[in-house]
């Protein structure tokens, strides 16, 4: 199983622990993804969305 994607932007330095709680909480409510909530609300730019899905996912990224 994979693991979640706000634990790979935590342990990153990306996010902190609070910040992916607040976006689960948002995604709780009103639904939606989480890395499109995170970008939404200014939390992570695309280009280090996209090297951390890449990274969970061991597929390569490409951001332009």
């Amino acid at each position: 199983m994979l693991q979640p994607i706000g634990e790979h932007l935590r342990e990153a330095g990306l996010m902190s622990a609070a910040q992916v709680e607040d976006i689960l909480g948002i995604q709780r409510t009103e639904g939606g993804r989480f890395c499109s909530i995170a970008l939404r609300h200014g939390l992570c730019t695309e280009r280090e969305l996209v090297r951390t899905l890449s990274r969970q996912l061991n597929v390569p990224g490409v951001c332009v």
